[in-house]
């Protein structure tokens, strides 16, 4: 090999890890939510009705979301912005390029931008002779969430991204089959675990960060990806894992987006996270996401949850 050609291939190697760093440094710059504010900042700010499927929100009727970490930035159809746009939130546009996972978990390149005010209610939650619970949205009781951001949906649904959900303390209220949002940390919960950002260079040029958090299966203690998308599964591992002395096991199957898996559910799993344990569920299955995952909304048991993203920790209600 001449000198000559040995020049011309160090300066294509260099040309190429300044073009990698320059595509690398300028999406890592990328923000989103970082206006975001509300009318009224105190207390609840507002809630949101989760619907039978659980990774599903309702803002109000006929204003749905989904709701996944596991998307980097949150979207919205026309279908959506004109909805809300009849209701007098009118949304700007603006050019912004930004990469990320969307709601199917594909990444995807985003050029366009809006900018509009969210509404948020309370909802009146009511149970009848039959005991069935009852929820109407009381659109006296709003707030307005200001300087939201969005990109055009890819999919054929709105969604609520980690980087809208992660402004937020967020309450998952297990009876009522809600989800409250605040600024500031409500009483009455004892944190036991905490959430970690992922600092995996893979994710720098996403906009959204991954959260995980450690739980134990059995006495092995591992890290899952905190994934609210995930269909009927409170716990998710791989199938290489799963016990050979199973004793009480279900066949069954596991759907999302991107497909649906073949999974085995062992009803003798026993669950710890921080300081809370017990018998749990675990599903083991493969699929072509995250191998070990958890989505609280899909825990079994009535029990009240707060995720606190800010501060990075999860607390269960005393």
């Amino acid at each position: 090999m001449t000198s000559k050609t040995k020049k011309t291939i160090a300066f294509s190697i260099a040309a190429i890890l300044i073009i990698v760093a320059s595509f690398i440094l300028f999406f890592s710059s990328r923000t989103s939510q970082n206006t975001l504010s509300a009318e009224r900042n105190q207390g609840v700010l507002g809630e949101l009705l989760i619907d039978s499927v659980p990774q599903y929100v309702v803002i109000r009727p006929g204003l749905m979301f989904k709701l996944d970490t596991g998307s980097d930035y949150s979207a919205i159809t026309e279908r959506d912005l004109h909805f809300l746009d009849s209701l007098g939130f009118k949304a700007t546009e603006s050019y912004y390029p930004i990469l990320g996972r969307n709601g199917r978990g594909d990444v995807k390149l985003k050029t366009k931008r809006y900018t509009l005010s969210l509404p948020l209610y309370m909802w009146d939650t009511t149970t009848d002779s039959l005991g069935n619970i009852r929820q109407n949205c009381n659109y006296n009781a709003s707030n307005v969430l200001a300087n939201v951001d969005f990109v055009p949906a890819s999919t054929e649904f709105s969604v609520l991204g980690i980087d809208f959900i992660e402004k937020f303390i967020v309450e998952f209220r297990s009876n009522e089959n809600m989800l409250a949002l605040y600024f500031d940390e409500p009483d009455g919960y004892e944190m036991c675990e905490r959430l970690e950002r992922s600092q995996s260079p893979v994710y720098w040029p996403f906009i959204g960060h991954r959260y995980y958090m450690d739980a134990s299966v059995d006495s092995n203690l591992g890290r899952y990806f905190f994934d609210t998308g995930m269909q009927k599964a409170f716990v998710h591992r791989p199938m290489k894992d799963l016990p050979t002395d199973l004793r009480n096991s279900k066949q069954d199957s596991v759907t999302s987006l991107r497909g649906t898996f073949y999974a085995v559910g062992d009803r003798n799993g026993w669950l710890q996270i921080g300081d809370r344990e017990g018998k749990e569920t675990i599903y083991y299955f493969d699929n072509d996401e995250e191998e070990y995952s958890i989505n609280p909304l899909n825990m079994r048991d009535n029990i009240d949850l707060l995720f606190n993203f800010p501060a990075q920790q999860i607390g269960f209600k005393y």
